[in-house]
């Protein structure tokens, strides 16, 4: 679970390509509001749509080697 200041869809993108399943976004949730879960998701979705790749492929890739 990747935890620790997420405000930003980078934020969940970095400890999400750092392998985790999950993230926490209870500061995001603190500055923004409830709002935020959907800002995340949608930047997330817009992300991997752009990247052509599903959340799974995401997971952990900044440690594979191509």
């Amino acid at each position: 679970i990747g935890m620790g200041g997420i405000v930003e869809t980078e934020d969940a993108l970095q400890v999400i390509m750092a392998g985790a399943t999950l993230y926490g976004i209870g500061t995001g949730i603190l500055y923004e509001g409830p709002g935020i879960f959907e800002k995340i998701n949608t930047g997330i979705n817009e992300f991997l749509e752009e990247k052509n790749m599903k959340y799974e492929e995401l997971i952990g890739i900044a440690h594979r080697t191509v």
